[in-house]
């Protein structure tokens, strides 16, 4: 009978993390385009077979042709339907989780323990909500979901499978260049036998290191023949620091970002488990040594950097989540089946409490997203007859979170463009900072506009009306 009850309950829990997870997400995904979609969208478009060729070479600031494809795929399959986008950033970020798990397993943890490892990552509160909810955050899920997969399938030993994940990943984000270190210390530790001669241990390694380097360096040589920023070439907000203050802060928001949520999981467990002052076994200990190389390589250059994103936390904490499960998975075979049972049912009320909150940090991505589409419409419809370059002026209310700057900040000319294939030029007041002086960027041009729109209780509507 105990038995019987605690399948029971682990079935639970396991639907119960994938209920909030879907119920939470699925719902919110895809309300609108915002910001760096439109360039996106507008670039990687195929219409021709010479298409090909050109989206995998381009760039927009950054060289991740791997996204520029998604967005080239979706659009070509769906059109401009933003569900669809968001639908598909809904099915990556489950592929992440998948990737967690395999990840776990890899490194021999039982099902139970790669599943709660899964949904950590899964049931973050930090950077999933914005992977999912903006569709250019589907940068970040694709080169977490890559890289996890690929330090997953090379520990099982197929190496040829790992070396083209590895591609992906770095094709996805930059910050998975440093997969080859990463993944070649987690093969070194945690696959051959520790008791085995450093010859033995070391050889993988190595030569997993030199395949996946030169695959990088490859990566580099394509890079180098853009105009992608470089350390060197970088506006202001994307060049590296050494200001220790920006940096400590840095470390301190990535850290919660990262490690807060899987931390008050384990806290709880242990309050539930009760493993006392009982020491992880050596195996553990090697995991933990893996997740922190996970977490500190792939948190380095975020810390670098002034501009901060709840996005730089999705690959990092993939290491944390492996190393919780590894910690989650000692304790269980410690406890006895009475505790096992309570942890079980905490597994299925928690996160089913935690809905609310969940849901409630998807509004600001979702009215953002739903002020993006009013506002174009409202802006297709009412120039549906005017001719290329026509003015427009908007009164933007930056006390309102959605508006004009929030949402497209420098791109409002392209979102149109996107839309409509029509070229405007458009004054917003106060100007929308950074953007060019036909996006929104410069000061109202004084009576010159040939339209007026105001923005005015979370819409956007033309002057008068």
């Amino acid at each position: 009978m105990g038995t019987t009850r605690s399948t029971a309950l682990a079935a639970a829990a396991y639907a119960a993390a994938v209920l909030v997870f879907l119920t939470v997400y699925a719902p919110a995904a895809g309300h609108g385009f915002i910001s760096d979609d439109f360039g996106w969208l507008l670039h990687n478009r195929i219409r021709s077979v010479d298409d090909i060729p050109r989206i995998a070479l381009a760039d927009n600031g950054f060289y991740r042709p791997a996204v520029a494809f998604s967005f080239a795929l979706n659009e070509l399959a769906f059109g401009l339907n933003p569900r669809a986008f968001g639908l598909t950033n809904l099915v990556l970020a489950l592929l992440c989780g998948a990737a967690v798990y395999l990840l776990c397993r890899a490194v021999a943890l039982p099902r139970g323990a790669a599943a709660f490892g899964a949904a950590l990552w899964l049931l973050n509160l930090q950077g999933v909500n914005m992977a999912i909810l903006w569709i250019s955050g589907r940068t970040a899920l694709l080169a977490t979901a890559a890289a996890a997969a690929s330090t997953a399938v090379l520990l099982r030993g197929h190496r040829i499978a790992a070396a083209a994940l590895l591609a992906a990943a770095v094709l996805s984000r930059e910050d998975a260049a440093l997969l080859p270190i990463v993944s070649a210390i987690w093969l070194m530790v945690l696959r051959p036998d520790p008791a085995a001669s450093p010859h033995v241990r070391w050889k993988p390694a190595a030569v997993w290191l030199v395949t996946s380097t030169a695959i990088v360096a490859a990566y580099l040589a394509l890079r180098s023949t853009t105009a992608a920023m470089t350390p060197a070439t970088a506006p202001d907000y994307y060049r590296f620091t050494t200001d220790v203050q920006v940096v400590m802060r840095n470390a301190a928001e990535y850290a919660d970002r990262s490690m807060t949520f899987s931390v008050a999981a384990l806290l709880l467990l242990a309050l539930l488990l009760r493993p006392g002052r009982a020491l992880l076994d050596a195996g553990v200990r090697r995991i933990l040594l893996c997740g922190l190389v996970w977490l500190v390589a792939f948190l380095a250059p975020a810390l670098l950097l002034p501009v901060r994103s709840s996005l730089y936390a999705c690959l990092p904490s993939a290491g944390v989540c492996a190393g919780a499960a590894a910690v989650a998975a000692r304790w269980w075979t410690l406890a006895n089946p009475a505790r096992r049972r309570h942890a079980l049912a905490a597994a299925v009320l928690v996160p089913l409490l935690m809905w609310p909150v969940y849901h409630a940090r998807t509004q600001r991505w979702v009215a953002m997203a739903e002020f993006s589409t009013q506002a174009l419409d409202e802006l297709e419809i009412a120039l549906l007859e005017f001719p290329n370059d026509t003015e427009i002026l908007i009164a933007d209310d930056r006390s309102a979170r959605a508006n004009m700057a929030s949402v497209f900040s420098t791109l409002l000319r392209d979102a149109f463009l996107v839309t409509t294939d029509k070229f405007m030029t458009f004054y917003v007041d106060p100007p929308i900072p950074n953007a060019g002086g036909n996006s929104g960027g410069s000061a109202v041009c004084g009576g010159c506009e040939d339209l007026k729109f105001v923005v005015k209780d979370g819409r956007l509507v033309r002057d008068g009306f």
